[in-house]
C-alpha cells in the first residue's frame, strides 16, 4: 500500500557497494599473507520454551555479527522487528496508510509528510503511479560468478501503486487528499493522548530536507524507538478474536509436533505450518 525508503539516486550506488563489500572480502580472504581474522563466537541454545524462535534469532544473530565483523560495522543489520501484522478492518487499513505516509513526520524529519525528499510509494502521490527502478540480479551475478562489472545484472522494473481495495472507483488526487485527512486523524488523536498523558514536551526542530540528503545511505538514528508494537490492528474485539485463533492453532501445532517426534509420522499439521525437523544419528 504505501512505503518509505530514501532510494533517491543513491539505489544503484547502495546495491554496488554490497557487491563490492562482498567482492572485497572475497580477495582479503583469498590473498596469502593476508590479516587472519577470528571467528565470532558460535551461538549456542539451551533447551528451552520457544526454541525455534530462539534458533531463528540465533541465526540471524550470528549472520548479523558476521557481516558487520567483515564490513566493519556495528549495530542491528536487519530491519528492526519486522513481521507481518494482520489488519481486520477497512478503518485500520486506512490508519496503516496514513502511519506509514506521515512516518517522516513522526521521526520529526521534516515539517510535513509533503516535505519528504525520498520515496514515496503511496497511490495519489508523486507524478506518476507506476514508478521505474533497477534492482541488481544478485542470482545471474552469482552464476557468472561474481564478475567485476555490475552493469549488465542491473534489470529495470515498473511498480504499479494501487488505493485501498474499496477505494478504487476514486480518481487519485481525492485519495491524496483522503490520506491527508487520514493523517489529520492520527495527528489529533496523538495530541490528545499527550495532553491526557501530560507528557508533551516541546520538540526539536525538524532534521530538514538539507540534511537529510546529505545523510550516507546506511546512516541510523541515534536514539531508535523501540516501543511495542501491536499484533494485530482492528477493533478490540477482532483482535481478540484473531489471538484466540493464533493460540488455538499454535495448541494443535504443539500436539502435532509431539505425535510427529514420538509415535506417529503420518499426523497431520495445521495450513501453513511443517513438521518439526527429527534429529537422527548417522
Amino acid at each position: 500500500m504505501a512505503s518509505h525508503t530514501s532510494l533517491h539516486p543513491t539505489t544503484r550506488r547502495c546495491t554496488r557497494a554490497s557487491g563490492a563489500i562482498t567482492a572485497a572480502r572475497h580477495d582479503a580472504q583469498s590473498q596469502p599473507g593476508s590479516t587472519r581474522h577470528t571467528r565470532p563466537p558460535a551461538a549456542r541454545l539451551e533447551p528451552r520454551k520457544n526454541v525455534l524462535e530462539r534458533f531463528a534469532a540465533a541465526g540471524r544473530s550470528r549472520l548479523a555479527d558476521g557481516i558487520n565483523f567483515f564490513t566493519g560495522r556495528r549495530g542491528p543489520l536487519f530491519a528492526r522487528r519486522y513481521d507481518a501484522q494482520p489488519i481486520r478492518n477497512l478503518s485500520a487499513a486506512a490508519g496503516r496508510v496514513a502511519y506509514t505516509v506521515n512516518n517522516p513526520r513522526n521521526a520529526n524529519l521534516v515539517e510535513t509528510h509533503h516535505d519528504w525528499p525520498g520515496l514515496l510509494l503511496c497511490y495519489g502521490f508523486g507524478d506518476t503511479d507506476q514508478p521505474t527502478f533497477e534492482y541488481l540480479s544478485r542470482t545471474a551475478w552469482h552464476k557468472d560468478r561474481r564478475r567485476k562489472g555490475l552493469d549488465k545484472y542491473f534489470t529495470p522494473i515498473t511498480l504499479t501503486l494501487s488505493p485501498l481495495p474499496h477505494l478504487t472507483d476514486i480518481e487519485r488526487s481525492a485519495y491524496a487528499r483522503m490520506v491527508d485527512g487520514w493523517i489529520g486523524e492520527l495527528e489529533q488523536e496523538a495530541a490528545k493522548h499527550e495532553r491526557k498523558s501530560q507528557t508533551s514536551k516541546p520538540k526539536p526542530a525538524p532534521l530538514g530536507i538539507d540534511k537529510i540528503l546529505d545523510m550516507p545511505f546506511d546512516h541510523r538514528p541515534e536514539y531508535p524507538s523501540f516501543k511495542k508494537r501491536p499484533y494485530s490492528f482492528g477493533t478490540n474485539e477482532e483482535k481478540q478474536q484473531y489471538y484466540e485463533a493464533c493460540s488455538i492453532k499454535l495448541a494443535r501445532y504443539t500436539t502435532a509436533s509431539r505425535l510427529f517426534r514420538t509415535t506417529d509420522r503420518t499426523v497431520t499439521f495445521p495450513d501453513g505450518m511443517y513438521p518439526p525437523p527429527i534429529v537422527q544419528a548417522a
